[in-house]
């Protein structure tokens, strides 16, 4: 973190456990059991594998105090560790930290904040700044973050955060706000979000690629501060995430419930706006599968492109008796069997609206559709769908794909 000058007029590179607390990088436990082998023996390790260049150690032996004019360290990268440890291991601390931060993260996340820093690095690091712009250089160029941006790793932790699987609701506005973070009474959904265990409060709020990021972090108010002088590490804290991006939102927490809560508190807290965040889901009138059959709908989505409808469950087979019948394949398409069954009941899978689920198969990624009616006077209808583990990208290409099959654009929900 920037904090001054050192005598070749660097920026310091200095270690403060509190910043990769705040992080969720046990920072304290680095620095407290720096001695341990289990903590400094596995910086060490590092440090002499790929997931940390020789350039990231050059960072930090620039800082070693009357020795930073000194470009050529040891051949060995565990040699160059031991020399620099020898000055200072404060540097050292930094590069472990932003290991252990990094591990796992998109470098196109890092990598757009790396180039907005390119004028404020000092002359003195020129060289090493260009050397680590390229592909599998994380541990580096989060360190000159941490030098010259650190409230950028919020940023980084946040995006990384959201990739990870958890419930996700979107809700749509018809009157979205033209800045929705600044008009914005955060805190409104800070009170809605406290109990009498766990306060909330504004962790972080930026942009990115013309999306808008809020984040609150909870934690327990009594949770004990673990990360001190043990090993152990247990989570305090979890994120509500906010991102904003036209007439959307998307909230991403740990718990559905939770998310709900947020997507519903948000139309309260536009000051002088009025903002109503409803579920973003398309509908159609209830007669928009009139004339369409299961089967219609099925070889729609296969016509669409790579896509292979696996399973069907109905509530009404018209078979005798009338079961629910579940027919699913292990990555073959199931319609084959399904106009097996048809050749014994020509009226069997022929109403839509007993259709429960219809699961889609694509790159080894399976979606599960739920068609549904409204159950108010009008008996719309809308779509959802659950899938794990998808990107963005994939997320809005197999929406797109079924607008085109379906007619209907599915909405995303959760499966927890």
């Amino acid at each position: 973190m920037s904090s001054g000058q050192t005598t070749s007029s660097l920026t310091t590179l200095s270690y403060q456990p509190s910043d990769w607390v705040n992080l969720e990088v046990p920072g304290e436990i680095i620095d407290n059991n720096w001695t341990d082998e289990d903590i400094r023996g596995d910086a060490r390790h590092r440090a002499d594998s790929p997931s940390i260049s020789k350039d990231a150690l050059r960072i930090a032996w620039k800082q070693v105090e009357d020795q930073s004019d000194r470009d050529q360290v040891k051949q060995s990268k565990e040699e160059t560790f031991d020399l620099i440890e020898s000055f200072d291991s404060g540097g050292l601390k930094c590069m472990y930290a932003a290991y252990r931060f990094t591990r796992g993260i998109k470098e196109e996340y890092i990598d757009y904040y790396y180039e907005d820093i390119s004028g404020d690095v000092d002359p003195g690091y020129n060289d090493l700044y260009d050397s680590l712009n390229k592909k599998n250089r994380r541990v580096g160029k989060c360190m000159f973050l941490y030098l010259y941006d650190d409230d950028s790793l919020k940023s980084i932790f946040t995006l990384d955060h959201i990739d990870r699987l958890k419930p996700r609701e979107i809700g749509q506005a018809d009157n979205p706000p033209s800045d929705p973070i600044d008009d914005l009474t955060v805190g409104d959904i800070e009170d809605v979000l406290k109990t009498s265990s766990r306060d909330a409060q504004e962790w972080h709020s930026f942009q990115y690629k013309g999306s808008y990021f809020l984040n609150l972090k909870r934690h327990y108010r009594d949770a004990v501060d673990t990360q001190t002088t043990t090993n152990e590490e247990v989570e305090q804290a979890e994120y509500i995430i906010s991102k904003f991006i036209d007439d959307k939102v998307e909230i991403h927490t740990e718990k559905k419930s939770t998310a709900g809560t947020v997507r519903t508190s948000l139309a309260g807290a536009y000051h002088n706006t009025d903002v109503e965040f409803e579920r973003a889901e398309d509908r159609k009138p209830s007669d928009h599968f009139d004339g369409l059959t299961p089967i219609d709908i099925i070889e729609n989505i296969e016509d669409v492109g790579k896509y292979v409808v696996t399973g069907i469950l109905t509530g009404d087979s018209k078979l005798t008796n009338n079961p629910t019948v579940k027919l699913r394949t292990d990555g073959e398409r199931v319609l084959p069997a399904i106009q097996d069954l048809q050749a014994t009941s020509d009226q069997f899978f022929t109403d839509m609206r007993k259709v429960k689920h219809i699961a889609v198969e694509k790159d080894d990624t399976t979606y599960t559709l739920l068609p549904r009616q409204d159950d108010g006077n009008s008996y719309e209808w809308y779509v959802r769908y659950q899938a794990s583990g998808i990107s963005d990208a994939e997320r809005e290409e197999f929406e797109d794909d079924m607008e085109t099959a379906l007619d209907i654009t599915p909405c995303f929900i959760s499966s927890e």
